[in-house]
């Protein structure tokens, strides 16, 4: 895993640290050189997921933390199912060491008397192959549906499994938090970073660290993939919003490169995706946090209580 998570921190520095040498226009038109030799690409998205505009998020509207019932709100219908993102995990460490992804979450939610479930997929594999993943897991999970929380790339695998697995007559809901629905520069600068060399992505497979996610998190990939992957008319899907004021940094410092380079380039961010690209179903509320205070890993958001309002919100619904 440290292998991995070298291979990670190299990519995404080197990403930014390329696009800052080199400006934005040499990566336009490298960009429009690649493009042009592989032919036009479709950038269509569904109709109904599709915002009519993206406006800039110029005040984060917050949900309403006041919100959260006061001692053991009522259970939801279905158990609650936690999908972690890219080069993400549902534990890591033993004992006292032992700290999930979705730091502190499960603990809460289940003090509150909810059913929680954690899954566990391919840290750097490619969304159809996460997918199948996660598809596998929830069908042995007990009862009839759930209801799926996802951060980052979790919401891709998700949405592909209930599109393509037949996963929509288990999923009652999927509630997406900082996915990157149409992708994100930053995947783009890594995939431009390592090009088109199958012999190295081969190299690098055979050492563990498969990066075909990588790819499929980029904008042209994501334009693709939101043309054939369909929404469910038996889910519900839901969004929240993650970014850093420009005027503020990431809590998480390597988040702070990225976070500079995307509200340059395409706005407001929370330092890993666009706000824009993160707009999926209803908007549930826009919050101040990075990608990763979203998930707990940071003391200046409250993300259990995030998670925990969340949750009460499907209870509200009947879910």
């Amino acid at each position: 895993m440290a292998r991995e998570f070298a291979l990670f921190l190299l990519l995404f520095v080197g990403a930014v640290v390329v696009v800052a040498l080199y400006g934005r226009r040499a990566y336009d038109r490298r960009r429009a050189l690649l493009d042009a030799r592989r032919g036009p690409a479709s950038h269509g998205v569904t109709p109904e997921s599709e915002p009519a505009s993206r406006p800039a998020i110029d005040a984060f509207v917050g949900l309403d933390f006041t919100r959260i019932t006061l001692g053991r709100p009522a259970p939801t219908r279905h158990p609650i199912v936690l999908s972690h993102g890219y080069f993400g995990f549902d534990a890591i460490g033993a004992s006292r060491l032992r700290r999930e992804y979705f730091h502190g979450v499960r603990e809460r939610l289940e003090a509150l008397g909810y059913s929680v479930h954690l899954v566990r997929v391919s840290r750097m594999a490619g969304v159809e192959q996460r997918a199948r993943q996660l598809a596998e897991q929830i069908r042995q999970l007990p009862g009839e549906r759930v209801n799926i929380i996802a951060h980052s790339m979790g919401g891709l695998d998700a949405r592909y499994a209930i599109a393509r697995l037949g996963l929509d007559a288990r999923v009652a809901s999927l509630t997406t938090i900082g996915t990157p629905h149409r992708g994100t520069p930053i995947a783009d600068s890594s995939a431009l970073l390592l090009g088109d060399r199958a012999r190295l992505r081969r190299m690098l497979d055979s050492m563990g660290a498969n990066v075909d996610g990588l790819y499929d998190l980029t904008t042209r990939r994501m334009a693709d993939f939101n043309r054939l992957i369909l929404d469910a008319p038996t889910v519900r899907y839901a969004s929240v919003i993650g970014a850093v004021a420009p005027s503020e940094k990431p809590s998480t410092f390597f988040l702070g490169p990225g976070h500079a380079y995307l509200l340059r380039t395409v706005g407001p961010n929370d330092g890993m995706v666009p706000a824009a690209s993160q707009r999926w179903g209803t908007v549930l509320g826009e919050i101040a946090a990075d990608h990763w205070a979203q998930i707990g890993w940071s003391r200046g958001f409250d993300a259990r209580t995030l998670y925990a309002l969340l949750v009460e919100h499907l209870s509200a619904l009947g879910l």
